[in-house]
């Protein structure tokens, strides 16, 4: 019996990987399992950029209401 997988997951808003291997079979017990966990950098990354284009958008709204609201005053 073999038994593998991937799984992506956050731990404090960090992305990391992990991955499995479990196997029954093998001429030594337990050379054939092992778990790790990896840090994703891209994923990371991509994380980043996003929240910076979050906050560019939300910079860009607020300049607008504020514009909206001053012609607002000078009617």
């Amino acid at each position: 019996m073999v038994t593998d997988g991937r799984l992506g997951i956050s731990v404090l808003n960090l992305p990391f990987n992990a991955s499995y291997r479990y196997s029954t079979k093998g001429a030594i017990s337990g050379i054939n399992n092992h778990f790790t966990i990896d840090f994703d950098a891209q994923q990371f990354k991509q994380d980043q950029l996003n929240r910076v284009e979050e906050y560019k958008q939300k910079g860009k709204q607020a300049v607008e209401d504020l514009q909206n609201k001053l012609q607002g005053y000078q009617v």
